[in-house]
This record gives structure tokens, sequence and C-alpha cells, in this order.
């Protein structure tokens, strides 16, 4: 799989990744190889997809990747939702 990195100035690795809402999104290196990423975000109120759609162009998201969900409760503390989803298999070019 070829992925183009248009929207990010001198990267190549990494996808065009279409958002829902989420407060935070954290990109970074899946393996050894550089040819996967884990994204990860955060939505506030509810889980939400765990999907993650990407592809080649802003305007071609035909793969998706499905990550996990989960959240944790410290004391009076409820963290919002919490997603991690690895995209593997992206070639560097």
């Amino acid at each position: 799989m070829h992925v183009s990195c248009d929207a990010v100035p001198n990267s190549k690795a990494i996808p065009f990744i279409q958002w829902l809402t989420s407060l935070q999104v954290h990109i970074t290196q899946g393996d050894y190889d550089g040819k996967a990423v884990i994204v990860s975000w955060v939505t506030p109120d509810e889980p939400g997809t765990r999907h993650v759609q990407y592809g080649t162009s802003k305007d071609k998201f035909k793969t998706s990747a499905e990550g996990t969900v989960a959240n944790y409760t410290f004391y009076n503390y409820k963290s919002g939702y919490i997603h991690h989803c690895l995209i593997e298999g992206l070639e560097v070019y």
C-alpha cells in the first residue's frame, strides 16, 4: 500500500486520516521498520468509532483499520475514551 502525505510537510510515513470528533490526536511510529503507525485519540463523552479510514490521498479513503477503545477511573476522575489504532503495511515512497 502506498501512502501519500501532502498534508504534512516533509513527512512520508503519515497517512491522510479522516478524523471524527476528538480532542487530541497523536500519530506515533508503530514498528521498527517504519511501515506502521499508531493513531491515538480521545473522545470526551462517548466511545464513538474505533475505526480509522485512510488512503493514498485526502479524497480516497479506501482502507480502514480497527483499533481499541478504553477508559479508566481513578478516585473521582473519569477519563475520556482513549482510542488506539495500529495501521500496518505502509510503504515509504
